[in-house]
């Protein structure tokens, strides 16, 4: 006689349904078709808890990508993470190994999007009031964090969601964030790694000698492009001169176009170059940016300029207000309106693979930057595509028995903006795999549309 439960007997139809991937303790359900996020160590999926039917994030890390004492680190720093408790951190509940060599961990699903999402898919204009009342649940975070002794390393607009059931800002992806004291394993500050997203990393990271004001400085940079709905630093043409203008304390063009006076100065404190003169998390609280009522006022996205016509752009549009009651009907009504007009229909050419002095200026080009830990199988695929005759620039990992179609949903979904050029990208992309399982590619290789 079978003794099994009812529950147990209904997840093993279930897994037999569905052929998904289970936690060892059972409690989880992976949707294997269900991505949410895809990074350069992280991969991130839509699960069930079958305890109690609810559904939740699935983080799986590849440790294979990491040095070993920084992969027991992060381990130990995401069980330290289940203990974290406050309303603008996303929650971690449980985390394991599996036999792939992946640490995995389930998280709080947020019911929204990234705020870079927000920023540049949705709303024309931000205004101030909501500007602050943002900036004010991220500093809160950053402090709580950092009077734990955790530094998150990464902080941008990737990984900052917004809860559109409360309009509550979440900070995310703390898996590979650092503490700076554990009980285990010593942390020496003078080999701290070099993690992070160029635009966003503070001057002292490069030195691989910080502490926690890395973040104040990623906040305020994270500030610039809520302000003017552009990444900083997208001047620059490559990531070694943002790291020259990093250095040097040149700060990014984009801050000139930040009106506001209590706000631009309170970017220019947080980015401040001497990390013994900026201020911590905590302090910044208290600027006076936070303690001005603003009503009607909303942030100039661009400058006045007077010795030409104005160019059309959405966000020459009238500004529009977003209240936490209207947020999620305000994406539904503008966002998908907003990325169906921008598909234009464009004339699909031959992908060709060129050389690194080809003087063409392609609507999208791929080049293949490195091996992914030396592994011949796994490349790093430098992405640039020409949006408005701007060029927007990603890159992602790739494996040879990686499917063309779902990197490029993966690539479009970590950096939207890509969207309006998917079928040339999925020419590209194919192009790529297409003599990838060939006569094979290697490090250097361009491929242009």
């Amino acid at each position: 006689m079978d003794n099994k439960s009812p529950s147990t007997l209904q997840l093993e139809t279930l897994i037999k349904e569905t052929t998904q991937t289970v936690s060892p303790s059972q409690k989880y359900l992976k949707y294997q078709n269900e991505v949410l996020g895809v990074g350069s160590f992280k991969r991130v999926f839509k699960c069930l808890n079958v305890c109690d039917g609810k559904e939740y994030a699935w983080n799986e890390v590849g440790l294979e990508k990491l040095e070993p004492v920084t992969a027991t680190k992060v381990f130990q720093e995401i069980a330290m993470y289940k203990q974290c408790n406050h309303p603008n951190i996303i929650k971690i509940f449980d985390c394991w190994f599996n036999d792939d060599n992946l640490l995995i961990f389930t998280t709080e699903l947020i019911h929204g999007g990234s705020l870079y999402q927000f920023i540049h898919k949705v709303v024309p204009a931000i205004r101030l009031q909501v500007i602050q009342r943002w900036a004010l649940q991220i500093l809160d975070a950053l402090a709580y964090l950092h009077s734990i002794s955790i530094i998150h390393r990464d902080l941008k607009s990737q990984n900052i969601f917004i809860d559109y059931t409360s309009g509550t800002i979440k900070i995310g992806d703390l898996g590979l964030a650092t503490c700076t004291y554990l009980t285990e394993i010593e942390v020496d500050k003078s080999k701290q790694s070099m993690v992070g997203t160029s635009e966003f990393m503070a001057p002292e990271i490069y030195t691989q000698k910080y502490d926690e004001k890395i973040d104040v400085y990623s906040f305020g940079h994270v500030m610039i492009e809520l302000a003017t709905k552009e990444f900083p630093y997208s001047e620059c043409k490559h990531t070694m001169e943002i790291y020259h203008r990093v250095t040097q304390g040149i700060q990014p063009e984009a801050l000139k176009k930040i009106t506001n006076k209590q706000l631009n100065d309170l970017v220019t404190k947080a980015t401040l170059m001497d990390p013994l003169q900026r201020p911590h998390a905590k302090q910044l609280i208290q600027h006076e940016f936070f303690t001005t009522i603003f009503t009607d006022e909303a942030i100039q996205a661009q400058p006045k300029d007077n010795q030409g016509p104005k160019k059309s752009s959405v966000l020459s549009s009238p500004n529009v207000v977003i209240d936490q009651l209207d947020m999620k009907q305000s994406l539904k009504n503008q966002g998908f309106q907003m990325n169906q007009a921008s598909q234009a229909q464009i004339a699909i050419q031959q992908p060709q693979q060129i050389d690194s002095h080809s003087p063409i200026n392609p609507k999208v080009t791929i080049k293949i930057t490195k091996k992914v830990c030396n592994d011949p199988e796994t490349f790093m695929l430098q992405i640039i595509c020409q949006i408005n005759q701007n060029p927007v620039k990603s890159q992602m990992p790739a494996s040879k028995n990686d499917k063309p179609d779902n990197l490029v949903k993966e690539l479009i979904h970590l950096k939207g903006e890509f969207e309006p050029l998917k079928n040339e990208l999925n020419q590209v992309v194919g192009k790529v795999f297409d003599q990838w399982n060939t006569t094979g590619v290697s490090v250097d290789s361009f491929f242009v549309l």
